[in-house]
């Protein structure tokens, strides 16, 4: 099973078995003798045995295609990659760049941020809530509701927090209906896309619970971002620009996101008894594959060597061999979009601040049986360009 350390495994799971070797790791997640969790099910069974009122939960989790198969599963992604595709994403780079460029705008103001709170999360909020033509007023409230409902995936929650998940998922589904953009600018927008794309195949309620999750499971990308930049704010700010080569640059960024990811862990649960890697396996066994690891980031690994061009990442051969965005027929749909993020808004906070001090290198990370990255990260910006 390769290195069988336990990672920082989540707990409560001393029986599962990790998977740390890049080779199984590719063989768990792409083969059908593996399942996802069904966490629709899980939760609709937690309904039925306790009386809880999950409804609202539970119609978000069923459109999130990460955790679903079969028929399910091919009808949420097939619907997702018409619009989300690379090359029909890129048509929304003025978008991007103008909440970027409003963002940075924002900071100048003070002399020290926090690249957390202050950008990362504000600026996910503002792109999805443009992109996706919902109400820009409750674009806090909004991430704040996501925030909540990104639990869901978590082990053994306590019934207090299930509750407080629903409770959320419900203000994000009414929200979304009461103050949402005019006709016309949601037809323009991705949430009108994703409508067109599913046709009669989802409701009008589906296709806003697959928007409510789409938002949710893209708030890693916020997580990503802020590990992402304490990453590069450790470096010597010379070494810190992207490449201008496109190719080059594609590739820093890549290798970026593959060390900054911000999940952890995917799980996966045998289909069938038999073997994997030598060791027994009976059916419903959980697998759980530890990202960091699987991406070739052991222990001790820390920032590679400073290159003749400065910045000193993206220079493996192949650096979208990687697990950040999952693997095989459950990798993220919304990648595009969060790489399309992520190297702009890192290129345009450097170019904006390229004397930023990060004040605590080492800062408190925020963590979660799946996802981590930094509580937040306190800097001096100094002297603006342009």
């Amino acid at each position: 099973m390769g290195d069988k350390r336990q990672h920082g495994k989540p707990d409560g799971t001393g029986s599962f078995r990790v998977i740390t070797d890049p080779s199984v790791a590719r063989k768990v997640s792409r083969s059908m003798a593996f399942s996802v969790v069904d966490l629709p099910g899980y939760y609709r069974d937690m309904a039925a045995l306790t009386g809880l009122e999950l409804d609202a939960l539970i119609r978000v989790v069923d459109g999130i295609p990460f955790f679903s198969s079969g028929a399910r599963h091919l009808l949420l992604r097939r619907v997702i990659l018409q619009v989300f595709r690379e090359d029909r994403i890129e048509a929304w780079q003025p978008v991007i760049d103008e909440q970027i460029d409003a963002a940075i705008s924002r900071l100048k103001s003070a002399e020290i941020v926090d690249l957390a709170g202050d950008f990362a999360d504000p600026l996910f909020a503002g792109v999805m809530t443009r992109l996706f033509g919902l109400p820009e007023a409750q674009a806090g409230n909004l991430n704040g509701w996501a925030e909540t409902v990104r639990f869901v995936s978590e082990l053994l929650l306590p019934i207090r927090r299930v509750r407080e998940m629903n409770d959320a998922a419900g203000q994000f589904l009414d929200a979304m209906r009461a103050g949402g953009e005019s006709g016309s600018q949601r037809d323009a927008s991705l949430s009108g896309l994703l409508e067109r794309a599913a046709g009669t195949e989802l409701t009008a309620d589906e296709v806003d619970a697959l928007i409510a999750a789409l938002f949710i499971a893209g708030q890693t990308t916020a997580h990503s971002l802020s590990n992402i930049l304490l990453l590069v704010l450790r470096l010597e700010p010379g070494q810190r620009p992207l490449p201008s080569d496109p190719l080059q640059r594609r590739n820093a960024v890549e290798d970026l996101i593959r060390r900054g990811g911000a999940p952890q862990y995917l799980l996966r649960i045998a289909r069938e008894g038999g073997t994997l890697d030598g060791q027994a396996l009976q059916a419903g066994d959980p697998v759980l594959v530890h990202i960091p690891s699987a991406n070739g980031l052991t222990e001790g690994a820390g920032t590679p060597p400073a290159t003749a061009s400065g910045c000193p990442f993206g220079q493996a051969p192949d650096v979208r061999s990687h697990f950040s965005f999952g693997a095989g027929i459950h990798h993220c749909p919304g990648a595009p979009l969060a790489r399309m993020l992520i190297e702009t808004a890192l290129h345009k906070l450097l170019a904006a601040f390229p004397r930023i001090e990060l004040l605590e290198p080492e800062p408190e990370m925020f963590g979660t049986d799946i996802i981590r990255s930094p509580r937040s990260l306190k800097c001096r910006l100094g002297p603006t360009v342009g």
